[in-house]
């Protein structure tokens, strides 16, 4: 079999990112849009983290939009008189506060280099980061190393998903809805457990970039940083990637 399509992750691959760092800023940025519905920082952080993992564990009866709301108001009851506002609040947010976020992420020339590169070879691209985020606040991650969702087939979202990372049906649902086969894509991304393990379940091949590696890789995944990935590339040795 030969490689037909790329799966990329954002967080930590194609957008370089320490995970700590980046969700004190945007918490902290969060809380200055909800405060005057009273809501404070550690409840605030507290509720969203709360909601990630409804999300991780939602078996596929509803989007992953759905799912985090109906977490998000439970601690918050007093709120659901007013939960369009609110919810109106917190989009307005991703769609202008969020790109405040930007400080707290790193650099990656080589993004774009690496999206034209492949896009010039005719490989279909989806970008499969794990759909914990609105659309709107994937778009500006995006933005944030030069990229746009117009670059990939796909790009996933809380409101397009009802699974998450690590759930293999996530990348199942990704397959299926872009029409391809587990064996015939390869899956770059960054952290071993989210983007290694469910995609081996499925027989997808994957391969990690180093920079900000988590989890502990074996011996079965190549690991190499984000230039070396480049570099094959553009030596169109992605199909040897692929076979090893």
């Amino acid at each position: 079999m030969s490689v037909k399509a790329v799966f990329f992750d954002l967080d930590g691959t194609l957008l370089p990112m320490d995970e700590t760092k980046f969700t004190k800023f945007y918490f902290s940025e969060l809380a200055k849009e909800v405060k005057c519905f009273g809501i404070e920082l550690m409840p605030l952080s507290v509720s969203i983290w709360k909601g990630v993992k409804a999300m991780v564990k939602n078996d596929g009866t509803m989007t992953n939009y759905e799912c985090f709301w109906i977490s998000f108001f439970e601690d918050f009851p007093q709120l659901l008189s007013r939960k369009e506002e609110v919810i109106a609040a917190i989009g307005h947010f991703y769609e202008t506060s969020f790109a405040n976020s930007k400080i707290a992420t790193g650099e990656n020339p080589l993004a774009v280099k690496t999206i034209r590169l492949l896009q010039e070879q005719g490989y279909p691209l989806i970008l499969a980061t794990n759909p914990i985020f609105p659309y709107t606040a994937t778009a500006t991650r995006m933005s944030f190393v030069g990229l746009k969702p117009e670059d990939f087939r796909d790009v996933s979202a809380y409101e397009n998903c009802s699974y998450a990372k690590p759930n293999p049906q996530y990348y199942m649902d990704m397959l299926e809805r872009n029409g391809l086969k587990p064996e015939e894509v390869l899956m770059i991304g960054n952290d071993f457990n989210e983007d290694v393990v469910p995609t081996r379940a499925l027989g997808m091949r994957s391969v990690l970039v180093s920079e900000c590696l988590l989890g502990e890789p074996d011996d079965q995944v190549r690991v190499m940083p984000f230039a070396e990935l480049y570099e094959k590339i553009r030596n169109r040795e992605l199909e040897e990637l692929y076979q090893n």
